[in-house]
């Protein structure tokens, strides 16, 4: 836990500054800190939801940085602290920057200071869980493994071709995860998020408890509030939480889209301007984090265009934007598989080291699993209704989708109706687009899948919308009209606060025990030691039911199916895997 906490601090004050310097490098000044900051209110939130989300956009550049470097050098705890004081020191070169800053640490009390280290230690304990993510011991934490001992390597997905799927987000963990850890980091970046979760929540909640809330603060308390009801409420998601899973970004980079989306329609011209340009990058960032956020960057160009559409030169640098943001992407997959967008077929190449194309066609098919999973309906029966009965009965979480699935359709219809009647529909627009994204999302992820957890974020989009439109519109002025008796604690008050952090403090220690200093180790892989060419690799002894889990590098899931060979062996393993042709 302690470790966790550890890197935690030093993310967050890496991640500030950087995220603050592509902001106002984009022409975004937000307001960080409330304007009328009372200091009665000691439990409120000493910062604005803005500022969680400029802190955001210092994850991803540091992510999409270190993905980069994974091109040319391994991802090492040296490198990734290299990287991040970087990006840091170049943000804090400018003046607005550290005048922000500044701004941040004068409004940060020891009180409020008490309230953010609590809800770390919340984060913590809920992620200082043993990983038991299938999906981990598949090929997340095998590929965080290469990236932080060898970087990106050519052929790895001839080993296991699940190492061909790019990911920024692995990146970002791979420096967290040195090799003396035995796998004990791999949770770590998933539990940043869930404490940068809480702490929006917390300002979310500030603004709506204080009278002063917006639109975009009503949908980030209501998004926010579902997804940690249907994080804690639900043991898979999790069980994903507490993994590397890039699902939770995903999750969480379509409520960060849809609150910068909502944000510019209230902001001045400029401002809008640049955050039209924060919008299309977030929207690339995405799609290397994983390709279920497509929908991301589609949205987030429409919007670009329709801001830029009469300025050919602005759509050129959005262009450019895109480009280099995904150009780490697509390297990395022809690197390593030979497709750029692997398991897709779209641009690949016939290189030394390219998978061959059967091996794309089956992992499509157990990704999108409507077939593999179901099969064929008895003779007579129609696929779709048969197929949507199957998948409903699954478990609970089919039914509450199936639940959202209708609710978004009545939210989109009463959206619509009330702003079609709204007199300023012309100048607010920020709903519309944010229901679009739900709908394009959704509809997206369940065409390609049966998995839920792929198109989450997009499903609680349109209800989290209606619910921020209800609460702005008819709960926030009928709140403001009842009665507040004032709460005079005087010199209580930090004991009191003392007390709450103390008792949080607790509750987490007594959860995280005995797992204070570091996470459990990944759960032990039986393994047995193959020979393939020049290559010795090990393989689970029961294939096709364990995992590699924390299995050394290169491990595949059982005897390699091609003929394989380094690529460089004065290298080693570093040089990279080719195939062997019929004919050498």
């Amino acid at each position: 836990m302690l470790y966790f906490l550890v890197m935690w601090v030093l993310l967050l004050l890496l991640c500030v500054p950087i995220g603050l310097g592509l902001a106002h490098r984009a022409g975004v000044h937000l307001s960080l800190v409330p304007d009328d900051a009372h200091p009665a209110n000691r439990l409120m939130c000493p910062f604005q939801p803005e500022a969680v989300l400029i802190t955001w956009l210092g994850v991803l550049g540091i992510a999409i940085a270190l993905f980069s470097m994974s091109l040319w050098v391994p991802l090492s705890p040296l490198v990734g602290l290299a990287v991040g004081g970087s990006l840091a020191a170049i943000a804090l070169r400018q003046a607005s920057v550290r005048h922000d800053l500044q701004t941040l640490r004068q409004a940060i009390g020891w009180r409020q200071g008490l309230g953010i280290g609590a809800l770390a230690l919340l984060a913590a304990a809920a992620t200082v869980q043993p990983v038991t993510w299938i999906d981990t011991g598949l090929y997340h934490y095998g590929t965080i493994r290469w990236l932080a001992d060898y970087g990106t390597v050519v052929g790895v997905a001839l080993i296991h071709d699940r190492f061909g799927f790019a990911s920024s987000w692995f990146a970002l963990a791979a420096p967290f995860n040195p090799v003396i850890l035995d796998g004990r980091g791999t949770a770590i970046a998933n539990g940043f998020l869930l404490w940068l979760l809480l702490l929006q929540g917390w300002a979310a909640l500030t603004r709506i408890v204080s009278s002063k809330a917006t639109i975009p603060d009503w949908f980030g308390a209501s998004s926010l509030g579902l997804l940690i009801a249907l994080f804690f409420g639900s043991s898979l998601m999790m069980e994903i939480v507490v993994s590397p899973s890039p699902d939770i970004p995903i999750i969480l980079l379509a409520i960060l889209l849809s609150s910068f989306l909502l944000i510019s329609d209230e902001q001045n011209p400029m401002t809008a301007d640049g955050l039209a340009f924060v919008i299309l990058g977030l929207g690339a960032v995405a799609v290397t984090v994983k390709l279920s956020g497509l929908p991301l960057l589609a949205i987030g160009g429409l919007f670009f265009v329709g801001r830029y559409y009469q300025k050919p030169r602005s759509l050129l640098v959005g262009l450019g934007l895109v480009t280099i943001i995904l150009l780490p992407m697509t390297i990395f997959g022809w690197l390593t598989s030979g497709c750029p967008l692997y398991p897709s077929s779209v641009m690949c190449l016939d290189l030394p080291w390219s998978l061959p194309q059967d091996a794309g066609e089956e992992a499509r098919a157990q990704i999108h699993g409507w077939q593999l999973w179901f099969g064929s309906p008895p003779e007579g029966t129609p696929w779709l209704p048969w197929v949507f009965r199957e998948w409903i009965s699954l478990g609970i979480t089919n039914k509450l989708l199936v639940g959202l699935g209708l609710l978004s359709t009545i939210a989109t219809m009463l959206l619509l109706h009330r702003w079609w009647r709204s007199p300023y529909r012309a100048v607010i627009r920020g709903p519309i687009w944010v229901s679009a994204l739900g709908l394009l999302g959704s509809a997206f992820t369940l065409i390609l899948s049966p998995l839920i957890r792929f198109g989450l974020g997009y499903l609680i989009l349109i209800p989290a919308m209606a619910i921020a439109w209800l609460g702005h519109a008819w709960i926030e002025p009928r709140w403001q009209r009842l009665p507040r008796p004032g709460l005079q604690l005087g010199k209580q008050w930090p004991w009191i606060s003392v007390g709450l952090v103390a008792a949080i403090a607790a509750v987490t220690t007594v959860r995280g025990y005995p797992n204070l200093l570091l996470p459990p180790l990944l759960p032990s892989a039986r393994v047995t030691t193959a020979q393939m060419q020049d290559i010795s690799y090990v393989h689970p002894i029961d294939v096709g039911v364990d995992l590699c889990w924390d299995a050394p590098n290169p491990c595949a899931l059982g005897p390699l199916e091609l003929e394989v060979r380094l690529r460089q062996p004065n290298r080693g393993l570093a040089g990279g895997f080719e195939r062997v042709l019929p004919n050498e």
